[in-house]
């Protein structure tokens, strides 16, 4: 039972990462989108 707790924790853990890292990746994307149309 433990072991399956630490299991889901983990996965909560990547699955938050994953969220941060795609949120940085999109908020670069729409700069240089707007930095693109502004030149």
């Amino acid at each position: 039972m433990k072991r399956i707790k630490n299991i889901y924790k983990e996965k909560i853990k990547i699955n938050y990462r994953l969220n941060v890292d795609l949120k940085e990746a999109l908020k670069k994307l729409l700069y240089l989108k707007v930095k693109f149309v502004k030149m």
